[in-house]
């Protein structure tokens, strides 16, 4: 296997090897010293390296072998970065995650344009190094670099939810990553988030075993006392997917889903993509009547929506969504109108391929015959097939 090769910066190097001493209380200067830093280290971050290794490292061993990336990315990690390449930039430090527990900023705080605007441009720096991981070469490490970047605050979005709107989870790391991400957390939150994507990664794919198996981890009753409210209406969707995709009756399901999307919206008047990412869910499982009802009791946009710092990334995508939910119920001059103001130019939805799909589907409700190909195109791309069945709803081009 290839291996994730980064420049060894000599001088950052001598700067690691002193922050990884004041993290362990001491310097690394005899053989007894190596054996308590690599204890130190298991028991700190689950990583193991050797005392040999760490020898070479603090200049016990008299052996001019650069350290590998392995190494580097687990002394990093020590100290509170995800991993070498981290370090280097000097970006998202787990130092950064203490403070921003410390601060106390809650979501109802986003709507303060200077407190969004630091989380946002944290968030970005998750998501451009999450990239980075992913044009790297399948290795264990990469694995294991993707889950050290999910335990900073925000970053489990551009880690793994970004990505099922790719390739539904094909990408090896990406699934292993976030299995391993599941087992690493062992929270009821990281057990709803994680099962729910690699659920939603099944359905879109049509992969009957994969989907059964997640669902069934979903399917437990969990305690749900002080659990955030988006993994648990993550998880009602998809046992609602997969209750309709067996054929069964969703009645009751659908009724739990919409009192839980007005419950959040009204907590949480904040955050959009509560409402957006029910309606999402049910448009995939062809009822758009659930979805027509979720749509009529929240708000897709908030008030002052315009002011808000990420206002023109979720426009126009949420703005799709609401037209399919419109035309799909028989309202097509209210669809229309919307559809029109869509930013065409904005057509990659910040590289999501799902929304670029639900796009193409709209684009055809409304009369564009060329359309249809690029979602065959899509749908080629990315393995969702259950997106062709979409447009076979009765409704679509009637």
């Amino acid at each position: 296997m290839p291996k994730i090769l980064y420049p060894i910066d000599i001088n950052k190097l001598n700067t690691l090897k002193d922050e990884v001493c004041v993290k362990f209380g001491r310097n690394v200067a005899v053989h007894s010293d190596a054996i308590d830093l690599r204890a130190s280290i298991t028991t700190q971050i689950k990583l193991q390296v050797s005392t040999q290794t760490l020898k070479r490292v603090f200049g016990l061993i008299n052996d001019a072998t650069i350290p590998s990336i392995y190494t580097l990315n687990v002394l990093c990690m020590y100290i509170g970065y995800p991993d070498w390449k981290c370090y280097l930039d000097n970006k998202l430090s787990l130092k950064t995650n203490v403070m921003l527990k410390k601060s106390g900023v809650a979501i109802k705080d986003f709507y303060d344009k200077e407190i969004h605007e630091f989380w946002y441009n944290y968030y970005y720096s998750c998501r451009e190094r999450a990239f980075e991981i992913y044009n790297e070469p399948e290795t264990l490490e990469k694995e294991q670099l993707l889950v050290n970047l999910a335990n900073i605050p925000a970053a489990q979005t551009p880690c793994f939810e970004l990505f099922v709107n790719q390739d539904h989870l094909n990408n090896r790391s990406c699934k292993q990553g976030l299995k391993a991400y599941i087992k690493g957390k062992n929270t009821t939150e990281a057990i709803l988030f994680g099962n729910s994507l690699l659920y939603l990664g099944a359905y879109l794919a049509e992969n009957a075993i994969e989907a059964n198996y997640y669902a069934s981890n979903l399917s437990p009753v969990f305690d749900l006392t002080n659990v955030l409210p988006l993994p648990v209406i993550r998880r009602s969707l998809c046992l609602l997917m997969d209750s309709g995709w067996k054929g069964n009756d969703t009645t009751d399901l659908a009724d739990i889903v919409i009192a839980e999307c007005a419950e959040l919206n009204s907590d949480l008047p904040a955050i959009p993509n509560a409402a957006s990412m029910a309606i999402q869910h049910l448009l995939l499982a062809a009822m758009p009547d659930v979805a027509f009802k979720v749509y009529q009791q929240v708000q897709l946009y908030p008030k002052n929506s315009s002011e808000h710092p990420s206002h023109n990334l979720y426009l126009h995508s949420v703005k799709t969504l609401e037209a399919l939910v419109l035309a799909w119920n028989g309202c097509i001059e209210q669809s229309f109108e919307l559809f029109v103001t869509i930013d065409v130019s904005r057509y990659e939805f910040y590289f999501s391929k799902l929304y670029n799909s639900f796009y193409c589907i709209l684009a055809m409700i409304h009369g564009d015959r060329n359309a249809y190909h690029k979602l065959k195109f899509l749908v080629h791309e990315t393995g969702y097939k259950r997106l062709l069945k979409l447009v076979n709803l009765n409704m679509l081009l009637a």
